[in-house]
């Protein structure tokens, strides 16, 4: 035994042995312990009583001992009394001791009634309710249903009523941001930037020629759009930029994509630059730089060697 921690005055004291490994040591430096609480194997809290100053041996004052595997220090020294041990043995189950409330069953989707599941306490609770239902005759268990259904298709109803009301809403906000554009207005149509190359123009010019039921018809000079836009896609200009007139002769009933709009009015062309991946020098027409006429850049074949620069 390791008795060096003890007192001096103890008749069992010997400085030699102490910390010397392979000898048992006290733990609680000769005082007494008591009372002692155990939950499991490595998992205990004790007390240990006090004693006055002794020759030079100071004080200590009577205090918890908590010993928890697997549990922060920080949670134990702060979050964890020896009482705590004590109701988890006498009076608590393990989840009420440690979180402090009281299991939750997970039954309030079932279809137990209300009522009765803010009562469960234990399993044999449940049991009850349980053969408490399968002794009603079958019409009640039919009312249950019949009630649950309606309760159901009560939820649905309010929703659609609620929804609705939100779209109202929607819309009348919209329409008081977003005002009614007439035929001829000049606007502008924001490009994507999977239709626009760099350095391009980052809207195209169009003129309103038609408007359905909300939606707009779009003429630009190289062609009508396609598609028709809502009044958020398309921004008017302040000025009218192009004549409904002659920007309707000049598109001769040809209809385009926004893409090819973009792509006429872009001297970088659309999508982005051209760029390769070759391994090969770009030697020949494999090459997608060399195929459309152009000049490798800093973007493709990750800077290899390159012929066609």
């Amino acid at each position: 035994m390791d008795t060096a921690n003890l007192p001096q005055d103890q008749p069992c004291y010997v400085a030699e042995r102490s910390k010397v490994p392979g000898y048992f040591s006290d733990e609680i430096n000769g005082l007494v312990m008591s009372p002692f609480c155990a939950l499991r194997a490595k998992s205990y809290a004790y007390k240990i009583e006090g004693r006055r100053t002794i020759g030079v041996i100071p004080a200590i004052k009577p205090k918890e001992k908590i010993r928890i595997k697997d549990i922060r220090k920080y949670v134990v020294d702060n979050h964890m009394t020896f009482e705590d041990h004590r109701k988890c043995l006498f009076g608590r189950s393990p989840y009420e001791a440690m979180f402090g409330c009281p299991v939750r069953l997970g039954v309030a989707s079932v279809g137990f009634p209300s009522d009765q599941v803010a009562n469960l306490i234990t399993e044999e609770d449940i049991e009850t309710i349980i053969n408490s239902q399968l002794e009603k005759s079958p019409d009640d268990d039919i009312d249950i249903v019949n009630q649950q259904q309606e309760n159901i298709l009560s939820a649905r109803e309010e929703s659609v009523k609620c929804l609705e009301k939100q779209s109202k809403k929607m819309i009348k906000t919209s329409n008081r941001k977003l005002k009614c554009i007439n035929v001829g207005t000049t606007v502008r149509i924001p490009i994507p930037d999977v239709d626009k190359a760099r350095g391009s123009p980052r809207n195209v010019l169009a003129v309103v020629t038609d408007v359905q039921d909300g939606f707009y018809k779009l003429c630009t000079e190289d062609g009508f759009l396609k598609h028709r836009y809502t009044r958020t896609e398309i921004v008017p200009c302040d000025e009218n930029f192009l004549d409904l007139k002659e920007t309707t002769n000049s598109a001769k009933e040809k209809e385009i994509t926004l893409r090819e709009a973009t792509g006429y009015n872009s001297n970088a062309g659309t999508q982005g630059y051209k760029m390769c991946h070759c391994k090969i020098k770009c030697q020949n027409n494999r090459c997608a730089c060399r195929a459309a006429k152009k000049l490798c850049n800093s973007k493709c074949h990750s800077s290899l060697s390159c012929e066609n620069k």
